[in-house]
C-alpha cells in the first residue's frame, strides 16, 4: 500500500502545483475522477503476474466511472474562474493560503482518495477467486449507479443550458426524487 500512498502524494501535489501556478485550486475537483482510474491501474499493474479477471474487470469500471467524472468536471470547470470556495478558502487563509491549500485542499482529497479506493487496492494482492454471485450483484449495481450519475448530470447540464431556468432549481427528472442523483449513483 505504501507504493500506492506515494502516488497519491505525488498526484495531488502536481496538481498543487498547476493549481497554485494557474491560482485556480478548482483543479483539485477535475483530478478526483483520474486519480481513481490511476490508482486502480498502478495497483493491478504492480501485482502482475496474478490478476484474475475479476480485478481487471473492477479496473475498468472505475476507469469508465472516472473518466467520466473527470471529461464531465474538466468539461464545466476548465477556463472558468476559480469556484467561490477556493476564493472564500484563499480569501480568509491569506498568508498561510499556500500551506493551508496544500494540506486542507488536496492532501486532504488525497486521504480521501485513499480511504475510498482501499477496497481496489486490498483484494489486488489477495489471491482468492471471488464469489460469483456477488460479483455479478456488484456489476449490476455499478451499472444502476452509472446510469443513474450520468443521466442526472445530463439532466443537470441540459437544465443548466436553458436561459429560462437561471437563479431555479432542478426538479424534473431524477432530481426530483433525489437531491444529488450523481453522489446518489455513486454510493
Amino acid at each position: 500500500m505504501l507504493p500506492e500512498i506515494i502516488l497519491i502524494i505525488i498526484y495531488f501535489s502536481v496538481f498543487f502545483i498547476i493549481g497554485t501556478i494557474k491560482k485556480n485550486n478548482g483543479l483539485v475537483d477535475i483530478a478526483w475522477g483520474l486519480g481513481f482510474v490511476i490508482i486502480s491501474w498502478f495497483s493491478v499493474l504492480r501485482n502482475l503476474p496474478v490478476f484474475p479477471s475479476s480485478k481487471i474487470v473492477m479496473a475498468i469500471l472505475i476507469s469508465f466511472w472516472g473518466l467520466r467524472l473527470f471529461h464531465h468536471l474538466f468539461e464545466r470547470n476548465v477556463g472558468k474562474p476559480e469556484d467561490f470556495r477556493y476564493v472564500n478558502f484563499r480569501n480568509n487563509w491569506k498568508k498561510l493560503f499556500l500551506l493551508r491549500a496544500f494540506f486542507q485542499i488536496y492532501m486532504l482529497q488525497g486521504l480521501f482518495q485513499f480511504m475510498i479506493v482501499l477496497p481496489v487496492i486490498l483484494p489486488q494482492k489477495a489471491n482468492i477467486t471471488p464469489n460469483q454471485t456477488l460479483f455479478f450483484i456488484g456489476l449490476a449495481l455499478f451499472g444502476i449507479g452509472f446510469m443513474f450519475e450520468s443521466l442526472g448530470d445530463s439532466q443537470l447540464k441540459q437544465f443548466k443550458s436553458d436561459p429560462d431556468n437561471k437563479g431555479k432549481i432542478i426538479n424534473t427528472g431524477l432530481w426530483r426524487y433525489t437531491r444529488h442523483p450523481n453522489y446518489f449513483g455513486e454510493a
